[in-house]
């Protein structure tokens, strides 16, 4: 029966967190509470509030203050129940079958049966995740599907976070690159230190004519910050002395939410044309405190929403690889 006999697998607690109470925690409280979200979203994942007041498995505690001041808010905790005090009991969450293995998009997908040639690849992956949004358990899709409804690749990239990069499909505008490539990218691009990627990450790597690819193309404001950096351009050699250019998107709102800060991987001029590799990891850090103060109050909510998902294990990091050909 759902909820009932429940307890936490990392506190060995009864305490059920909804998705409201989450929403309303600040950054900071989330991130404390990590583990125990990830623990819980295994077995229940985050329910309403609606669903939690409906289900007679639950009992509801009134907020108090105990005896040394602290105040605790009001909270769900199970009901206990016959038989042992474990998970084994729970429903399934409808993200997994009975067994508990995920389902749907939430399925890791055979990679060795994708088409090998692009041309034979779907060539977006709109309907898998229109699919996703219309489980009842995707309110995270659904929630970005809306705040970035003009912004379509921060929708994509955040779609593939949610998802999990390992579940979603190539299509002939991004490809798949496993978690075993990373040593050799790392070296190729010569990646260290901040820039380095994680060993656990897998990627995508978008083909030149992907929407994506365009965007970056065809943005003014990446032109001008390319054109900023040619005063370090040696025209003997047709290379910039650094071989990484550092592209930090402030006014165009998608490059902004997809991106942020970007790094072109090994630019060069040629016949008028700035060409590299387009790099970046998904992945947030918290925007707080007096360093962030001259960020917009909008820019500083979202990526601290992203980063209370990223902390709470709803948000899967990944690195992303954008071939540029950028007129100048």
């Amino acid at each position: 029966m759902r909820f009932k006999n429940y307890k936490n697998s990392y506190t060995n607690d009864n305490r059920i967190y909804s998705k409201d109470e989450m929403l309303d925690m600040t950054v900071r409280q989330i991130k404390d509470r990590a583990e125990e979200f990830i623990a819980q979203h295994r077995v229940l994942g985050l329910p309403d509030e609606s669903e939690l007041a409906g289900s007679d498995n639950v009992v509801h505690v009134e907020s108090y203050t105990r005896s040394d001041g602290t105040e605790v808010k009001a909270h769900w905790r199970s009901k206990p129940g016959e038989g042992s005090s474990n998970n084994e009991n729970q429903s399934p969450s409808k993200e997994n079958n009975e067994d508990g293995t995920p389902t749907g998009g939430a399925a890791r997908i055979d990679r060795e049966k994708e088409p090998k040639n692009i041309e034979d690849l779907p060539k977006n992956n709109d309907k898998f995740f229109e699919k996703e949004r219309n489980n009842p358990q995707s309110w995270l899709m659904r929630k970005n599907a809306e705040k970035n409804v003009n912004n379509p690749d921060a929708k994509l990239f955040m779609d593939i976070a949610l998802v999990n990069p390992k579940n979603v499909p190539s299509t002939q505008d991004y490809q798949f690159v496993s978690s075993e490539n990373v040593k050799k990218l790392n070296e190729r691009y010569n990646l260290t230190g901040n820039k380095e990627i994680p060993n656990h990450y897998d990627g995508f790597e978008f083909s030149a004519d992907s929407p994506t690819a365009k965007a970056l193309n065809n943005s003014s404001e990446l032109k001008n910050e390319i054109f900023n950096e040619t005063k370090n351009y040696n025209p003997q050699t047709g290379t910039f002395k650094s071989d990484k250019l550092e592209i930090e998107f402030k006014n165009d709102k998608n490059l902004q939410y997809s991106f942020g800060h970007m790094t072109i991987l090994n630019p060069k001029i040629k016949d008028g044309f700035v060409t590299g590799m387009g790099y970046d990891k998904y992945d947030f850090d918290a925007m707080y405190g007096k360093n962030f103060k001259n960020v917009s109050k909008e820019t500083k909510n979202l990526n601290n929403s992203a980063y209370a998902l990223q902390s709470s294990g709803h948000l899967n990091n990944y690195y992303i690889l954008v071939p540029l050909k950028v007129k100048i």
